[in-house]
């Protein structure tokens, strides 16, 4: 065999050399790496665990909820519930299918009209009043709730909403509130249920003339937070009640709600409401 024209002094020697060279440190760090979180264990430190996640469920709610976790109540909660060692994600759910997860356990919280159902694990503090209303075409008029009995009235879907009222009335259900308020102007049904300021807002994004309808609100009932009933669900509902007090004693609260649009005398209110 031919003896090698390469010596040991020559340029390809010296780039081989340093790419072994290279191939060992990498090696090195590799094997360091590995053995990182056995001694960070050994010494006492905390092995890094991946925060919890707090499950928000319900659906797109006009400006209150929105997406990409936007929108007044969203944004208090996201507010409590986002820490160091907490994650906050909110999940568009029909609401039966949020509260059916509720039950689950795949998710922690949603939302209840107070006294409407029979969910446990309440939040003590009221998030935000809800005005119950009707609307309906001015050139048929509002006669009093008794005059709904037996006519046919359309809501959200998963809601329940006609089960707030004293007398019994043909269901119509929905998914989007804008489709819901062309029911009636089509005259498909005679009044649409919800809150009263979504319903002067889904007028607008329907397009439909503010002046041939008419919204008359019948009750105001207070929104709580509801929990998974669990351990975690428990423990969820404790932060809400002690940070809720802690960011209305700070201003924070009272923020929140003057930059969604909230008067300083509904603020008021509902920090009554809360007794804060």
């Amino acid at each position: 065999m031919p003896a090698s024209n390469i010596s040991p002094d020559s340029p390809a020697t010296g780039r081989r050399t340093l790419r072994l060279a290279l191939a060992g440190l990498a090696l090195v760090a590799l094997l360091l790496a590995a053995t990182v979180p056995a001694h960070a264990q050994r010494a006492g430190y905390p092995e890094w665990q991946k925060p919890k996640r707090l499950v928000f469920g319900m659906p797109y709610i006009g400006n209150v909820i929105g997406p990409d976790e936007t929108g007044l109540i969203t944004t208090v909660l996201k507010e409590i519930f986002t820490s160091n060692d907490l994650d906050f994600e909110h999940r568009n759910l029909p609401y039966d299918r949020a509260l059916a997860g509720l039950q689950q356990g795949t998710v922690h919280c949603s939302l209840v009209l107070k006294g409407h159902r029979d969910m446990k694990i309440q939040g003590e503090a009221t998030i935000i009043i809800y005005n119950l209303a009707v609307a309906y075409r001015t050139k048929d008029g509002f006669h009093g709730v008794e005059a709904m009995e037996g006519e046919r009235v359309a809501s959200m879907y998963g809601f329940e909403l006609q089960k707030l009222l004293p007398v019994e009335v043909l269901v119509q259900t929905g998914y989007d509130l804008t489709s819901i308020l062309h029911l009636l102007d089509r005259g498909h049904v005679k009044y649409v249920l919800d809150e009263s300021r979504l319903l002067r807002e889904g007028l607008l994004e329907a397009q439909l003339p503010t002046n041939e309808f008419g919204i008359h609100t019948l009750r105001s009932l207070e929104v709580h937070p509801v929990f998974a009933p669990t351990d975690e669900g428990r423990e969820f509902k404790a932060l809400y009640d002690r940070r809720m007090k802690e960011m209305a004693e700070s201003g924070r609260l009272r923020e929140i709600y003057r930059a969604h649009g909230l008067s300083e005398d509904k603020i008021d209110h509902l920090f009554k409401v809360n007794g804060y």
